[in-house]
């Protein structure tokens, strides 16, 4: 009888360690569908939302509103420090405000020369990079291609003083005039040769 006193209290302290992990599994298993519950729901904020951790820079396409009237001129729009370029009720990021310390293309300080090109095919505008850059980067937007080209000549990028000197003025032929440089075409104006 003996015997079966200690197998049934070992058989009893086995069952209670049964039942107590499988209590313990069950408040951990409800633990657990509640952070993916909660994990799902951050998933589907940043989808539905479109959060970025805005480290990456892409053209975007931004809808307009039905009330707004359509223009088929090309036009450089500044939206909270962002700079957008607008044509025919389509607008497109083309650099966004930032206080950086280093250069980074996408990104700039102050945008302080915009201009399109007689035929509203382009849109020339100079970016300055950081708060203490006394120079500002020259690009030009093509919207029809949906690309921005550095404004070059033959030893690389052409930087512009931020000031007077920044300066841009297109041509009637479309080609763009730039201080001491001149487009060699009208039909890639970011192509710069010495006048």
């Amino acid at each position: 009888m003996k015997e079966n006193i200690k197998s049934t209290s070992s058989h009893t302290t086995k069952s209670i360690d049964t039942a107590r992990a499988s209590s313990l599994a069950r408040q951990h298993e409800k633990a657990i569908l509640i952070v993916l519950a909660y994990l799902i729901g951050f998933i589907t904020a940043f989808i539905a939302f479109k959060l970025s951790d805005g480290k990456e820079w892409s053209m975007s396409n931004i809808p307009e509103s039905r009330g707004q009237e359509e223009t088929s001129r090309l036009e450089a729009i500044m939206k909270e420090g962002d700079l957008y370029a607008h044509r025919g009720g389509v607008e497109r990021a083309l650099s966004v405000y930032s206080e950086r310390e280093a250069k980074e293309d996408g990104f700039h300080y102050d945008v302080p020369v915009t201009s399109a090109s007689p035929n509203d095919r382009f849109l020339h505008y100079c970016v300055q990079p950081t708060a203490d850059s006394d120079t500002c980067d020259n690009f030009i937007y093509s919207f029809d291609e949906d690309v921005v080209y550095r404004v070059k000549n033959s030893d690389g990028q052409i930087t512009s003083a931020v000031g007077e000197d920044a300066e841009s003025v297109w041509l009637i032929d479309g080609k763009l005039s730039l201080g001491d440089y001149q487009s060699v075409s009208a039909d890639a104006p970011w192509q710069m040769d010495a006048r």
